[in-house]
């Protein structure tokens, strides 16, 4: 079974590739990258970790990131997104944001003070605690921190897919697999 996830919004044209489908050839970056370049092709190789696809509509802006679930609590989402509105003089409320797959509740666990922490920062809807092991959702801990930026929920589309639970379809490194999927993103030329 292939695995492609392909959208255009405005300009952009960004994406998600799992097993079986071959990755696009581009501009690889390692943890965050951004461009304004028409026609360049970012991509960013994740297993586990939380993709970000960050992106204006009109093609001013687009942007590539993954986050680990340590870099989630830290903030560093908040500061890097923040950083890059400035650098590209964008409005955070223009911006649209893809969460890509990544593991979700059910696949991390956590400490009980970690749990507390992420609790602490806002993000209650993100924790739980079942048969007495700690859990946080990745992909929801990325939505209230988009949401407290700025971006619209409207703005912010989630996958809803677990790289753990998507054997057939997506690596993973909880799962033991040493291959990756790619995350990429392209401003379209006019």
């Amino acid at each position: 079974m292939n695995m492609k996830i392909e959208k255009i919004d405005g300009k952009i044209q960004y994406g998600f590739i799992g097993k079986n489908d071959e990755p696009l050839l581009g501009k690889k970056v390692q943890h965050l990258g951004a461009t304004a370049k028409k026609g360049e092709i970012l991509t960013l190789d994740v297993a586990d970790e939380l993709p970000l696809i960050l992106y204006s509509p009109d093609g001013r802006f687009a942007a590539l990131a993954s986050y680990t679930k340590e870099e989630l609590l830290e903030g560093k989402l908040k500061n890097e997104i923040k950083a890059l509105t400035i650098a590209y003089s964008v409005a955070i409320s223009d911006l649209k944001a893809y969460i890509g797959p990544s593991l979700t509740f059910s696949h991390v666990l956590v400490t009980r003070d970690e749990l507390l922490k992420a609790i602490e920062m806002g993000y209650r809807a993100a924790a739980k605690r079942t048969s007495g092991i700690d859990f946080l959702d990745l992909p929801v801990i990325a939505i209230l921190e988009l949401r407290s930026l700025g971006i619209p929920f409207s703005h912010i589309l989630p996958s809803g897919l677990d790289t753990f639970e998507g054997e057939d379809i997506f690596y993973s490194k909880l799962r033991g697999d040493e291959k990756t999927n790619q995350a990429y993103v392209q401003i379209l030329e006019d």
